[in-house]
């Protein structure tokens, strides 16, 4: 989870603790890739609106990488369009309920794909 808030990475990471998955968070986009290049990770989360480096900037570093990963952007200040390195948009405020749909639906298209 990228989010330059650190409550909206609180809140998020405890709604996936909730539901048994193992949880880092980064406070921006640098932080992130930083984290990202280090780890493995299924799936990425990150916020649309941060400083230095938006959530879409974030997406595409990610996508260019050896081994890119689902992206969910959680934002409330949606894009105009979405972005093309984002697989789904979740709007905030969002529930546990959202979450999970989002989640099952990124992670189920990449079994598709691999």
């Amino acid at each position: 989870m990228v989010d330059d808030e650190p409550l909206v990475c609180e809140m998020v990471k405890a709604m996936l603790l909730q539901d048994g998955h193992e949880v880092d968070t980064a406070p921006g986009g640098k932080e992130g890739l930083t984290r990202f290049d280090a780890e493995h990770f299924d799936l990425v989360l990150t916020d649309y609106r941060m400083p230095r480096m938006k959530g879409d900037q974030f997406a595409t570093a990610i996508k260019k990488r050896l081994r890119p990963k689902p992206i969910i952007l959680i934002t409330g200040h949606p894009p105009n369009e979405a972005p093309k390195d984002i697989d789904w948009v979740l709007l905030k405020p969002f529930s546990l309920l959202q979450l999970r749909l989002a989640i099952s639906d990124v992670l189920d298209a990449q079994d598709a794909i691999e």
